[in-house]
């Protein structure tokens, strides 16, 4: 297996719905700043620095799975790897869990777009020599 980037999250008041549990809209904040600090520490390559690489990364799909709620005040952690690597889309696989119990997933797949034309472009090479060593296929 990979390497599988790593982060603690302390669920906040401002993650939770009126019932004490995370509103599911906000997993999909958290899962992107874990992507984020993947890029600035997993692969010291930070986020606002792309346009440096000639590309912008959106996310183009994303599947989640909810198993168990989380509260606030619970702490978890967050797990990234990526599952796939292609021309010029790729896909991370995030798991959250407290404890040993999982609690969410979610797969986002992430294409690299040439930013003016907005169209697909080849993942840079600096890029996908980042990413490799986190790379687990099924």
């Amino acid at each position: 297996m990979g390497a599988v980037f790593k982060k603690s999250c302390m669920i906040r008041f401002a993650h939770c719905d009126p019932a004490g549990i995370v509103f599911h809209p906000n997993f999909f904040v958290l899962f992107n700043g874990l992507t984020e600090d993947w890029f600035r520490e997993g692969m010291q390559l930070p986020w606002e620095r792309m346009s440096e690489l000639g590309v912008l990364i959106p996310v183009v799909s994303v599947h989640s799975d909810f198993f168990k709620p989380f509260t606030i005040g619970d702490q978890g952690e967050m797990r990234l790897w990526v599952s796939h690597i292609g021309n010029s889309s790729f896909t991370v696989e995030i798991e959250f869990y407290k404890g040993e119990a999982l609690h969410v997933k979610c797969r986002e797949v992430m294409v690299c777009i040439d930013p003016v034309s907005r169209k697909s472009t080849p993942i840079p090479e600096k890029l996908r020599e980042r990413m490799t060593p986190f790379l687990t296929e099924a």
